[in-house]
Order: structure tokens, then sequence, then C-alpha cells
């Protein structure tokens, strides 16, 4: 290699030794009682609540996360893009590790691939390469059960933006700029009103995916936010707010006639070849049609 071509290498991987830092967090995993929408119900919680505290980054940053799970079964944290440290990845049986001692965190005894057991920890290291939004959660049950969060990425001050295509005023774009390293953070997702084993259960015992929902639920970590009652969909005002799920009276007149015949809470029937179009979905019998 000529030296000339060497410098602008070796100044660039300065420059990005420079911009990362170490940014550590601590998290941990309980079970308990919540009820946002009035209804209360067990969930499992990060750093007691659901969703997890809003995780922000600088893009190029080195994330060093202390995961420590007092819940009442084995669980880990999927997370963002690996590159060279798959090992901190979070799927359990695949590239999760066995944890740590809580009485030697220190520990980086790597044999078999355990998800985090209870009443001990597991520290994720990895590089944030990936800057914007992102979720982290786990497997579909303990995900809807509230083991789930957000993470922000502020990109890096040299990265370029199309901001001086939208306009050619400085100071719009220094707006731009600013709104765009302090996004706002908007969570919407399903609420069902009972733990993910029962509907699990019930799922098994019937042979229908119980997919009705009790409520959709909205937050943001800068604005409040209302949606009335048709758009079924809830505002949380400091992790509070109350059932708006509209019945089958106000959901029937807006719903295609291939999506009725509905039920008395406004979702869908199981035996419906739209939500169930192949025979095999299809596994209930005379005595398991009740819906929930």
């Amino acid at each position: 290699m000529r030296i000339s071509t060497l410098f602008p290498t070796v100044a660039l991987l300065w420059v990005a030794l420079v911009d990362a830092k170490l940014v550590k967090y601590t998290l941990t995993i309980t079970n308990g009682t919540i009820s946002p929408d009035g209804n209360p119900r067990g969930a499992w919680l990060i750093n007691g609540q659901t969703p997890g505290p809003h995780l922000v980054f600088d893009e190029g940053d080195q994330a060093e996360i202390r995961v420590i799970n007092h819940g009442f079964e084995p669980t880990t944290i999927h997370w963002i893009e690996q590159k060279g440290t798959p090992w901190s990845d979070g799927v359990p049986g695949l590239t999760q590790y066995e944890n740590h001692s809580l009485n030697n965190v220190q520990s980086t005894k790597l044999s078999q691939r355990y998800p985090i057991s209870v009443g001990q920890d597991f520290i994720y290291r990895f590089n944030l390469t990936q800057y914007g939004f992102h979720s982290v959660y786990i497997r579909k049950m303990q995900m809807d059960d509230g083991l789930k969060g957000t993470i922000f990425i502020r990109p890096r001050p040299t990265r370029a933006n199309p901001f001086k295509q939208i306009s050619t005023n400085p100071d719009t774009i220094k707006r731009l700029e600013k709104a765009a390293n302090n996004a706002l953070m908007f969570n919407t997702y399903d609420y069902k009103h009972y733990m993910s084993d029962w509907w699990m259960s019930e799922w098994k015992r019937t042979g229908i995916e119980q997919l009705c929902v009790d409520n959709i639920l909205s937050e943001s970590n800068k604005l409040l936010l209302y949606f009335n009652e048709t758009e079924k969909m809830l505002a949380l005002v400091n992790g509070r707010g109350q059932v708006a799920c509209p019945n089958k009276a106000i959901v029937e007149p807006l719903v295609l006639d291939v999506q009725k015949p509905l039920t008395p809470k406004g979702c869908m029937s199981p035996n419906n070849t739209v939500m169930y179009p192949f025979s095999d979905s299809k596994l209930f019998n005379n005595e398991s049609r009740q819906v929930y």
C-alpha cells in the first residue's frame, strides 16, 4: 500500500474512534400488574414499566447493556444489527450465550447457548451502526405481555442528509437537523386484557388463533396524543388511559360484507374465510366456537 493512501484510511479510523463512546444501561426485568386502560392484568416490566425505557445513543456508539432477569421464566432481549457481535443478538438457543452470574458480572464463560435464567444476568455489548428508530423485543408471547421497548440512534454529524433539497433557508435547515437529533418517539401496539399463556391455551383448545384484541394503545415521549372512539385507539398520559373499543353496533356499518358477521365484541367471526381461508386453519369443532 502506498503511504499516500494509508494516511486517509488512518485518519478516518481515528475520527471514528474519537466519535465512538461507551454508553451503559442496566435493564431489570420483573413481573407485575398493569392497567393502562383501567383493566388490570399481569405483565413483563423493564425497569418497572412497559414498554421499557426509551434508550438513546449516537451513531457509532458502543452499547453495554446489562439485563437482569427477576421475572418468572428465562428470557433474552433481541437487539438490532450485529456486526462482529452475534453473541449479543439475543436469540435464545441460537446466539444467546450462557448468562453471567449476578455475583460475577464480569464472567466471560461461553459454553451452551441459553436464555437468561431467573436470578441471572447477561451483558450485551455491540456497536451501533444503524441510525434511526428501532424496536427491541423477544418472542411473541413475552412481547405481547410487555417485554418490549425502543431505541433511538442519532445520526453522526458528518452523515449526509437531504435537508437542502427541502429548503435553502439556513434557519429551516438548522431546525430540521435539530428535529432529526430529537425525534419524536411514538409507540402504537395491540393490547389484550389477558396474559399470552391464556390465549395460547385457548388456541390449542379450540384450534383458533385469538386474533381479536381489546385495545390499541399509543404513547409518545413528547406529544399528548388524542384519538376519538371511532378510531379505536387510546392515548396514554403518564401510562394511563381508558378503554376505547367500539362494539358491534359501531363497527358493523364500517366494514365490508365479506368481513361480516361480526362477534358482539366487533371482531370477525373465527369461521370467516377471510380470516381463515384454508380448511386446515379451521380446526375447531361445534363445542369450541366460543369467541373471546
